[in-house]
Parts: structure tokens; sequence; C-alpha cells
């Protein structure tokens, strides 16, 4: 199962959708820092909110990553995209 809720604040049941369902991600919160590290992107992903904050991810498999902050995209350390992949970043106002 994936967790197709948008918010990192909670899930209702509503939310769960199967595997078999495009495979997207999208977190989002609008004032805080997101830490998103550690990760190893193989489907489509979007992650937003104020400030983002990248360390330690590959992206993968043909995969689009999409940063979209509203304020900084900070990519830290250890970070990369494979061929075929893609990273999509936007500051949105």
């Amino acid at each position: 199962m994936t967790l197709g809720c948008y918010t990192l604040m909670s899930c209702s049941d509503s939310d769960i959708i199967s595997d078999d369902v495009e495979k997207q991600t999208t977190r989002s919160i609008t004032d805080d820092i997101i830490y998103f590290q550690n990760k190893s992107v193989s489907t489509n992903e979007t992650v937003s909110g104020g400030t983002i904050q990248v360390s330690d991810v590959t992206v993968t498999n043909k995969a689009k990553l999409s940063l979209m902050g509203t304020k900084t995209v900070i990519i830290d350390k250890s970070f990369t995209v494979e061929a075929d992949s893609q990273l999509e970043i936007d500051i949105i106002k």
C-alpha cells in the first residue's frame, strides 16, 4: 500500500491507495523545513514546503523528483540523479 495523503500531518483510510495506481508521492508543509534525506527515489515523487533540505538522495529508475519550495531548496551532500531520471526544482511565490 502507498499513502496518498498530501500532508505529513495526518492520513485517513480513504487516503490509502493501492500500489497498482500511479506511483507518485507528494509531501507538503508550507511553513516548515522539510528534511528529505537518506532516500532512494525510484518512482515519481514531489516534495513541497517552505524550505526543503535534501541530503543523501539518489534518483533512479527513470523517476522524476520535484522539489517545490516557497522559500528555499537546499541540497547538502551526496545527491545523485542517474541517467534517464529527472530533477525539477521550483521556488513558488
